[in-house]
């Protein structure tokens, strides 16, 4: 008897390239209309990576020079805050980042200025999402083209193309050579005529594209593994995606074949490797931007060259404090069981960093049956790298001051890409996902800080249930910083409760709006007490983490902590900190007159009883 052969319905295929090419060109759109004239200033390190693709393209170098400056200064009309660096003592002062991500934007912003690398973003992204959906459709899933969508618009991938940071150009550059490897890999490929010049170049440019990531960071090095692995004849990643019945039964490779494709996907890393630390050594004296000598500046301090000499450059970094992850002070490996146990919640459920909210495609996908070595290669990867900066940058762990959730994850997000899912998968992770990021949904072009309230992607939903990050030192937006108050370590998580100034004796209580606050001291607490000064006649409810209690008399407030949020070390110290969760709001008191017309914030100081000891 002949086995009927199921034909898969042509409409899912079409229904899942429609909604992923309108997306992408809502967000081409979008990246073309401008936006950024509307943001206020620039963030964490944009204004490093704008200079250096303005020094190549107007001055053809990518040395920071007096024009440099005064381009940017005529053009922001600000100065900027810069990362150098200079492997010669100062002979050559450089821009303390890889140049790849420069060299590719800089003939859009000599086009179109900072429109430009936001439209270089917007390509890299489609570029990347139609060659990964045709390698999914290749291998037999008629959802492929939807899940390649859900995977880039319900998450915050589609964000980053608003920003002038690397992080989606690799993620793209790591999802392009990925898919050219799935292609290259596909079942309905004959074997024999793979090995061919095509076939080559092919396998040639997917080690090159798998490379440029760990040009920023050695971590993504492990993307090659199963980059390797498909090169070297093993079965995709996508294995998986499609039913059984509908496959076609892969054929085996020639080991001629094999051999060939895996030394040009050897030769293609090589080359990457070779032009990155060749390329640096050439412009800089150090074989990394993140060797040698290497630091911020800004107006405040002046610039190399221009404020001060050249000359003095070593002796600055040393006064200041060399940055460089090669013998410097940037990585902050820990080992602390306490401190490894809250990074791994906050690394899965951080309010602001969680892969759960902001990449649930990722664990959509790793939570699928596998079928095949490289598709386990690939989970492994995936989740080995961002251990990886857990542990190497445990106060860091996400990409810093102005990340839009966990910018170090973007580029091994590919790796999750390829597993594929079914219709009901797709739309079930689009619902669960819609709560967490419907803020951006609503504005993915926005400036990503508001001012006193912190990451604008940060959903209602998100502050509601995720825990806030009590170990991340970068978690704030300016306005939000942590201050040393009397005894107490005080991180202001919104706007409500501010510092009166730099020395942080007195804080400042809006009136008709609660304040979040993370409060930590290296011993146990029992209570923390908000006392009013200057006579001001307003009572003032503390919330703690399990209980709303209104106490003490008009000009104070006193709460129980029965016990902390999270205890753990800190980035200044290795001994643990008891760090407790406390919500404040000022009362009014309408049998005062005119108390219900004051308007001014309150003058607060917070008081600490340390618990008794066991």
């Amino acid at each position: 008897m002949i086995r009927p052969v199921t034909v898969p319905s042509r409409t899912l295929p079409r229904v899942g390239w429609w909604a992923l090419c309108l997306l992408l060109a809502l967000t081409l759109a979008l990246a073309s209309t401008g936006v950024r004239g509307r943001w206020p200033g620039l963030v964490g390190d944009e204004a490093t990576y704008l200079m250096q693709a303005q020094s190549l393209a107007w001055d053809g170098d990518l040395r920071f020079a007096a024009e440099d400056l005064e381009r940017f200064r005529r053009q922001r009309g600000q100065s900027p805050e810069v990362i150098l660096q200079s492997g010669d003592a100062g002979d050559r002062i450089v821009y303390g980042k890889p140049f790849l991500y420069a060299a590719a934007i800089a003939p859009f912003v000599r086009l179109l200025g900072e429109r430009g690398a936001v439209m270089l973003n917007a390509l890299a992204l489609a570029a990347s999402g139609l060659i990964a959906a045709a390698a999914a459709a290749r291998h037999g899933s008629p959802a492929g083209p939807l899940w390649i969508a859900v995977v880039l618009f319900a998450s915050v991938a589609f964000g980053h193309v608003f920003w002038i940071h690397p992080d989606l150009f690799l993620m793209a550059c790591a999802g392009t050579g990925l898919a050219l490897a799935h292609l290259l890999r596909a079942p309905s490929r004959d074997p024999v005529s793979s090995g061919g010049v095509r076939s080559t170049f092919g396998w040639f440019a997917a080690g090159a594209l798998l490379t440029v990531p760990a040009a920023w960071r050695p971590p993504y090095l492990l993307l090659l593994v199963p980059g390797a692995f498909l090169a070297a004849g093993g079965g995709t990643t996508a294995d998986a995606s499609a039913p059984a019945e509908r496959a076609t039964p892969p054929v085996a490779t020639p080991r001629p074949t094999r051999t060939r494709a895996l030394l040009a996907f050897g030769a293609g890393a090589a080359a990457v490797a070779a032009l990155s630390v060749g390329g640096q050594m050439l412009v800089s004296g150090s074989w990394s931007p993140y060797a040698g000598e290497r630091r911020g500046f800004s107006e405040l301090e002046g610039f190399p060259g221009i404020d001060f000499p050249a000359s003095e450059w070593s002796a600055r970094v040393e006064s200041k404090g060399n940055t460089s992850w090669v013998g410097g002070g940037a990585l902050d490996a820990d080992l602390s069981p306490a401190l490894t146990g809250w990074n791994t919640v906050y690394l899965f459920l951080g309010r602001t960093v969680g892969l759960a909210p902001y990449f649930l495609p990722a664990l959509v996908a790793l939570f699928r049956r596998r079928a095949g070595t490289a598709a386990r290669l690939a989970m492994a990867a995936g989740l080995a790298v961002p251990l990886a900066f857990m542990v190497l940058r445990p106060f860091n762990f996400y990409g810093g001051a102005g990340a839009l959730a966990n910018r170090y994850f973007l580029p091994v997000y590919p790796l999750f890409w390829f597993s594929g899912a079914g219709v009901v998968r797709c739309a079930l992770t689009v619902l669960l996902a819609a709560p967490f990021l419907s803020s951006l949904w609503a504005a993915p072009a926005a400036y990503p800080l508001v001012a006193g309230e912190g990451y604008h992607y940060v959903s209602t939903t998100a502050r509601g249930l995720l825990p806030v990050e009590t170990t991340q030192r970068h978690v704030k937006a300016p306005g939000r910083a942590d201050v040393v108050h009397g005894t107490l370590w005080v991180r202001f998580l919104d706007g409500g409760l501010a510092p009166e100034d730099a020395t942080a004796v007195r804080l400042l209580l809006r009136r008709g709006r609660r304040a979040e606050i993370l409060v930590g001291s290296p011993t146990a607490l029992a209570s923390v007490t908000a006392e009013a000064v200057d006579g001001d006649t307003v009572a003032v409810l503390l919330d703690g983490p399990w209980r709303t209690t209104p106490l003490g008399p008009p000009e104070r407030g006193t709460i129980a902590l029965d016990r902390a949020s999270a205890r753990h070390p800190m980035w200044w110290t290795d001994d643990p900190f008891w760090i407790y969760r406390v919500e404040l709001e000022a009362l009014a008191r309408p049998e005062v007159d005119g108390e219900a017309k004051r308007s001014g914030p309150i003058a607060l100081r917070l008081l600490a009883a340390a618990a008794a000891p066991p």
